[in-house]
Order: C-alpha cells, then structure tokens, then sequence
C-alpha cells in the first residue's frame, strides 16, 4: 500500500527581493496522508470554493478516486468518489448545467474509456458516466468546457486516440460530432477552444501527431474544428 501525502507550504517574506527566505511552514492540519494501491501518477490540484464560504477547496485526482480537501485538510462532504478506471488526466470544473453550482468534470483512462460528470457533493449528473467502446474510447483527452453554442451550458470536448468528441451537460454527443482525426492522425492533446479570428465563432484545436514506422519518421498537424465539427 503506498501512502501519498498532500502537503502545503506557505513562505512568508516581508522583503521579495531578500538574499534569504524564511524557512518554510507547513499549514495546519497538512500534510494529508491518503492511501493508494500502488505507485501512482497524480495530476496537478485544481482549487475552486465549491460551498461559497470564502475557503479554497484542493481538487485532483489519484488513480481511481477523485479527492476533495478542505482547506482545514478535512474531505468535503460526498468525497472521496470512486471512478471505475484509471484517471490520469487533468480534472475539468465548471457549471456545465447554468444552475450556478460548479460540476466535476473526469476523463478515465482504460481501454474503454470514461468521461465522468459529478456534482460538488458527489452525485453523478444525469446521463453519466458516458462511455466509449475500444477502439474509439481510449484514453480521452480533456476534458475541456467551453459553451460553444452560448446556450449558457458548457459543453465538454475531448479527444480519443483517433477521434475528436463533443458532448452536451447531459452527456449526449453533439451534432456532427465525433470527428475522426484526418489522415490517420493519432491525438495527442485536450482541444483548446478560443475564437482566433474575432468572429463571434470560437474554434477548437487539438494537436496530433502520424508515425511512418517504416522510415521511422512522424508527423505533426494543428487540426481547427468548428463548432458543427467542420474543418
């Protein structure tokens, strides 16, 4: 059983620009000791005021758990959750239903791969976990949020290995989504979404990378979608 610990740290300097700093502290009631299986690969924490009461709360996944702590180093109510395969990568948080309560938003890693929707006190959202069957499932990447219709509901965009998928805040797939990556590309990152020409209509990007493994030699593209899932 492997023990992980989170731990803060506050420096506290009267002088930023002094030769030496004083010796570090930790905050009260950390570091906090979780357990794991085995060795794990941890995401970087994501702090949000999930309850509104003026405190941070540390959130991040840890292989099949995903961990909510308080700022007094407590678990928030409903949490830790279990998640049914690996995740790897990093958690996404908003208010994907416009209710005014932010949602945690997980991608799980397995050869069918997951995108998990749960509410701040550890319910699933309706239409979740959606799943993704082997080939087109594997390892998503993302999740991103961003209200690509201005519906005033964030809408979740990943990438698969050879796929570009966009869902809905109840986990449906959107109109003309998925896109298969062009040219036998394989996805390498979690879409970015940003309106680059200042028309009103943001654009969602994903890089992704083919290997000749005959020549040994690879290839690199920045694909641009639309929001109907046009190139």
């Amino acid at each position: 059983m492997t023990k992980i610990f989170i731990i803060f740290i506050f420096i506290v300097s009267q002088n930023i620009h002094s030769q030496y700093l004083p010796e570090p502290k930790l905050r009260q009631n950390f570091p906090v000791e979780l357990e794991s299986p085995r060795s794990i690969e941890m995401p970087s924490a994501q702090f949000y005021d999930l309850d509104n009461d003026g405190c941070l709360e540390i959130i991040f996944a840890n292989r099949h758990h995903v961990h909510i702590i308080r700022s007094n180093g407590e678990n928030f109510p409903g949490w830790p959750q279990y998640i049914e395969s690996s995740t790897y990568n990093e958690l996404s948080i908003g208010d994907i239903d416009g209710d005014g309560n932010k949602e945690i938003i997980a991608a799980s890693c397995t050869r069918d791969g997951s995108i998990y929707a749960l509410r701040s006190n550890g319910d699933y959202m309706p239409g979740f976990p959606v799943t993704f069957l082997y080939p087109e499932g594997v390892c998503p990447r993302g999740p991103t949020l961003f209200d690509i219709n201005q519906d005033g509901k964030l809408e979740i965009f990943f990438t698969t290995d050879y796929k570009v998928y966009g869902l809905d805040w109840r986990g449906k797939v959107l109109p003309g989504w998925p896109k298969t990556i062009p040219n036998g590309f394989f996805g390498t990152s979690s879409p970015r979404i940003a309106d680059m020409d200042f028309d009103s209509i943001p654009e969602i990007f994903i890089s992704a990378i083919y290997t000749d493994w005959v020549d040994t030699t690879s290839y690199f593209m920045i694909v641009c979608y639309q929001p109907d899932g046009t190139i």
